[in-house]
């Protein structure tokens, strides 16, 4: 046998401290090369592929999937002289799966990791530390939908998605243009008020493995097909688990979308360090006086929540009221 090595769970960035295996891609045997992706790990904030550094013969899976590591605790044991395999080698008892599940009389109990558990932890530290105030509004946004309709024969918008969703975040983003202190955030430590100068817009994904709020970046530099790419690529990836960790982090504020549900609203809960939070509800027909008649229009709700420490009631309606007058004259968005 040549000379053993310990590939070790590396640091990912962005502070995390554990990760949990979701797959291998070798097993004992196997012959690794620089650079081959040999596991797959679950981080508080995405997935992640793991690159051999070394080459070799792996000898030992030291974790089955769904076992929860440590940053800096050993993956695999690689012999890295080439030296044949001695047999007995194999992978050690774990738990069977990313979830444990342990099942008693009336009840069933899952064991939340991964984003379930930063995702739980994150909302109850927001719940508990920013005082929430919420305030709505309904909008006629047939004029929206109209233009949504037009876009989708634009041919710059012929290889992307153009959602409702596409011209709330245009909205929001040319909102916060005129009311700064949406784009803000609380710092516990000296009492400050934090303006940020880009606008980083998360956007809430559901997923399997539970709710990212990926963010895309400078999103008010950007033209409205590149906003269009920028929020399909993004809520592709959110859903596909391949989000790099530095799109996870550093939202300055966030629109979910709930309404995809079939829900008409709802009271969004703030993401930590964060002032402001659009909720968008379904789109529906309701009766709504237009033009002086009573007519059938596609109406939505909007709710948006408040950091009360940050922005007092007035500056959240005015800056919600400017969402939804671009909402129905959308003539600028487009």
């Amino acid at each position: 046998m040549g000379e053993q090595r310990q590939f070790r769970l590396p640091d990912v960035g962005e502070g995390l401290t554990e990760a949990v295996v979701v797959a291998w891609r070798v097993e004992p045997g196997d012959v690794v090369a620089v650079d081959q992706v040999v596991v797959e790990v679950e981080t508080a904030k995405a997935l992640v592929e793991l690159p051999s550094p070394m080459e070799g013969t792996v000898v030992e899976v030291l974790h089955g999937e769904g076992t929860t590591v440590d940053v800096g605790a050993p993956l695999l044991t690689v012999d890295v002289g080439g030296d044949p395999l001695l047999v007995g080698y194999g992978v050690k008892e774990s738990r069977p799966v990313r979830r444990r599940r342990k099942a008693v009389v009336d009840e069933e109990r899952v064991h939340a990791t991964g984003v379930r558990a930063r995702t739980a932890a994150a909302m109850v530290k927001s719940a508990f530390t920013a005082p929430h105030v919420t305030t709505w509004l309904q909008v006629d946004v047939t004029p929206t939908m109209e233009l949504v309709r037009e876009l989708r024969e634009r041919p710059e918008f012929a290889d992307v998605r153009v959602s409702p969703l596409l011209l709330v975040a245009r909205a929001v983003v040319r909102a916060v243009a005129d009311h700064r202190e949406v784009n803000a955030s609380w710092d516990d430590d000296t009492g400050e008020i934090v303006l940020k100068r880009p606008v980083h817009l998360g956007v809430g994904v559901a997923t399997d493995r539970g709710l990212l709020v990926p963010n895309v970046k400078d999103a008010h530099t950007l033209s409205l097909p590149e906003l269009a790419r920028a929020l399909s690529d993004l809520v592709g990836r959110a859903r596909e688990g391949t989000t790099e960790p530095h799109e996870l982090v550093g939202g300055t504020l966030t629109i979910s979308n709930p309404g995809i549900f079939g829900t008409d609203a709802g009271t969004p809960i703030l993401v930590p360090g964060e002032t402001v939070i659009l909720a968008l509800g379904r789109i529906a027909e309701r009766p709504w006086a237009h033009e002086g008649r009573l007519a059938l229009r596609q109406v939505v709700t909007l709710a948006l929540s408040f950091d009360h420490r940050v922005i007092d009631g007035e500056l959240a309606s005015r800056f919600l009221s400017a969402v939804g007058s671009d909402l129905e004259s959308p003539s600028d968005l487009g």
